[in-house]
């Protein structure tokens, strides 16, 4: 019990230390628009997104009052 109470504060410091970062450098020209991001996630949507709305709320008010 004592090794596992031990080893348990010992994650719970190293886990929340600070992180100390050196070395950085300043770019003049850097410019965050250079850099594309989640180009993975295209949406490809056709059609009236809104066609089944009113049927899809109607099933999430009958499922709530089912709780």
């Amino acid at each position: 019990m004592r090794k596992i109470l031990i080893t348990l504060i010992s994650v719970v410091v190293v886990g929340c230390s600070s992180v100390k970062i050196t070395g950085l450098s300043k770019s003049n020209d850097f410019n965050i628009a250079n850099y594309k991001s989640f180009t993975f996630l295209k949406a490809d949507a056709g059609g009236d997104a809104l066609e089944n709305q009113k049927g899809n709320m109607e099933l999430i008010k009958m499922l709530s009052k089912m709780n």
